[in-house]
């Protein structure tokens, strides 16, 4: 985890080294110094050292000892380093001071090694002050001509405390203290090491993921608390065995590797106790807030070569496990086919790509004021031959698990990126074109860097491109996806939310992120005219967006009742099989200029002898006149 704390570690671990460099050149210029003066001065030997000795302690304020079989002098930077400026009671009385009193009795063997350097050694250690504080020193030996001995002593403890930090963080998690997840996976590929030499030993691997109740989300932002996070935390490391591992994975996200589990049997005992724990509620802000975590797990046997092929199990388990609504889902046959087929469709499609058998199909979204074409939606489909193709229903969801989909989605940008670039020039420059963008895409930072790459290709009309993204992926309001959205606004492309009115959304919701434009979900459009609660839910959507400036289409339109019904509630924009099914781009053009009144008229004058006249047909009838 990148913090502006560690960074700020980082950049002090900089300094230390630049700091370290320069003292490096400054001891050469004091030893160099010291060796000018010894040669300068006429006196004896040990008259020289203690009088050079006693200069350059005053004029460099260094850290320095003059020593032989005890201290001969000491400046007062090293007094105040090595004895916190006090006097050992050794020197307060007449006995000499010695190396002991100083921590540095390893220097008597650097001596020693010193002697058969030419004179010159040095070495670091590791040593506590006379207050029992510790202290990592760098220690430069130089013998003078006397056979005495002087000392140069530099204080690297910063140095080590910081560079002990930075490998912390390097292995663990800063907000909650656990491992992180490049730590839990060497931990987890020792596991598999072990399981390869011990038939015995088993392991399992648990991904815990933490929702909120609605009504506490809402309440506390659990999403965004750190507090919550830091309790979660502090939870799972005290239903941790000492032979177990908890790690931080991602924002919601836990893992836990379950070491010496033999059976399942073990691992459910495990798993109840640990339950047990976390759903005790927890005081936040004042308030008692309650979370129930959704279990996924693995219990590993010799299929696994790699943590990441164990941790996607268990990730997928999770998924199985929200969606059925369990608390808990031990991964199994039927998942591990399931993953088969993923990695089977995600290399077809990889391979698809490379032979260019993906195309993009086009559905016209028409204004029920002008009754034009204003936007097409840009559609998938995968010919795996001639006479067979393959809608987006059948593989997407598949894609969307497997990395794939950042190629699958880079693909898509920049096809309808050029083919609108075209439209634009040679029919009009106000036709616009939406885009799906499935949740794994939005969550991604390779999202922004694709559109940049395509709009600097292919330069569009200001906010004609549109990215539709479906409502489940804007349920977490959380900081990066709120950045991840204006990011995208930035760029001039407008938001619309797909398949309204099938999530959990609230219309409060929505206006706090940065949408233009509604599209409900063709479920509610399918049911209008046959389920009364539809037509009330369509019709308050209508009316709530338009109250937040939102423009609204309904997708799936595929009746006259149905477009009746939407006229009458006021609906902006339609698509769907009643105007014209998705079309290759071959096709696609004579759409673009298509009077849609004229087309719906059409169909209605048609049915006029199998059916009694309606209000729609009304109503055309007078806008033809």
């Amino acid at each position: 985890m990148s913090t502006p704390f560690s960074s700020e570690l980082s950049q002090l671990l900089e300094n230390y080294q630049l700091q370290a460099a320069e003292l490096s050149q400054d001891i050469k210029a004091v030893l160099s110094e010291l060796d000018q003066k010894l040669l300068a001065h006429n006196s004896s030997p040990t008259q020289k050292s203690s009088e050079a000795f006693d200069e350059l302690k005053h004029a460099h304020g260094a850290a320095l000892v003059h020593f032989d079989k005890h201290v001969i002098d000491i400046s007062d930077s090293a007094r105040k380093l090595l004895l916190g400026g006090e006097r050992p009671p050794t020197e307060q009385s007449s006995a000499p001071l010695t190396l002991n009193d100083l921590g540095l009795s390893q220097l008597d063997d650097a001596c020693k090694q010193a002697q058969y350097m030419h004179g010159h050694h040095e070495l670091h250690i590791d040593t506590r002050r006379h207050d029992g504080k510790p202290l990592w020193l760098k220690l430069e030996l130089e013998q003078a001509a006397d056979k005495s001995w002087f000392l140069l002593i530099t204080d690297e403890t910063e140095l080590k405390l910081t560079q002990a930090r930075l490998k912390y963080l390097s292995t663990h998690d800063e907000l909650t203290g656990l491992a992180n997840k490049n730590r839990f996976i060497q931990r987890s590929e020792n596991a598999l090491s072990r399981r390869s030499r011990d038939r015995f030993y088993r392991f399992a691997i648990l991904i815990i993921n933490f929702q909120p109740k609605a009504e506490e989300a809402e309440r506390h932002s659990l999403h965004l608390n750190d507090h919550f996070l830091v309790e979660i935390g502090k939870r799972l490391h005290r239903c941790l065995r000492p032979q177990d591992m908890a790690a931080h994975l991602s924002t919601d996200d836990f893992a836990i590797l379950v070491d010496d589990c033999a059976t399942e049997e073990n691992l459910q005992s495990y798993i109840a106790e640990l339950e047990e724990a976390l759903d005790k509620p927890m005081e936040l802000d004042g308030e008692i807030a309650a979370c129930s975590p959704t279990i996924g797990g693995v219990l590993v046997d010799s299929q696994y070569q790699t943590a990441e092929q164990i941790l996607q199990d268990a990730d997928s388990a999770l998924i199985f496990a929200k969606k059925q609504n369990h608390r808990f889902y031990l991964f199994d046959l039927q998942l591990l086919n399931e993953n088969k087929h993923i990695s089977d469709v995600e290399t077809r499609l990889r391979i698809a790509l490379k032979q260019e058998h993906l195309e993009l199909h086009y559905q016209p979204i028409v204004n029920l004021t002008s009754w034009r074409t204003v936007h097409l939606e840009a559609l998938l489909r995968w010919n795996m031959s001639k006479t067979h193709t393959i809608l987006p229903a059948e593989f997407i969801n598949h894609a969307n698990k497997s990395s794939v989909i950042h190629s699958l989605g880079q693909w898509v940008v920049d096809t309808a990126c050029k083919q609108l670039a075209t439209w634009q020039k040679q029919v009009s420059p106000l036709i616009g074109m939406s885009i799906n963008i499935s949740s794994r895409q939005f969550s991604s930072k390779q999202l922004i860097k694709d559109l940049e790459s395509s709009l600097t290709a292919h330069p569009l009309q200001p906010d004609s491109l549109k990215l539709e993204l479906a409502e489940i992926s804007l349920l977490q309001e959380d900081n990066k996806h709120i950045e991840q959205l204006n990011e995208i606004r930035k760029l001039n492309c407008e938001l619309l939310i797909d398949d309204f009115g099938c999530g959990f959304s609230s219309m409060n919701h929505l206006h706090q992120l940065p949408l233009s434009t509604v599209k409900i979900d063709r479920s509610l459009i399918a049911a209008l005219n046959s389920l009364e609660d539809s037509n009330a839910i369509v019709k308050a959507i209508i009316h709530l967006a338009h109250n937040l400036g939102l423009s609204v289409i309904a997708e799936g339109v595929e009746t006259k009742g149905q477009l009746e019904s939407l006229l009458a509630m006021g609906c902006d924009m339609a698509q769907g099989f009643l105007f014209s099914e998705a079309k290759n781009s071959e096709n696609t053009a004579e759409l673009l200029h298509k009077d849609w009144q004229e087309h719906v008229q059409k169909k209605e004058d048609d049915e006029l002898d199998r059916s009694p006249p309606t209000i729609l047909t009304s109503w055309l009838k007078r806008r033809a006149s």
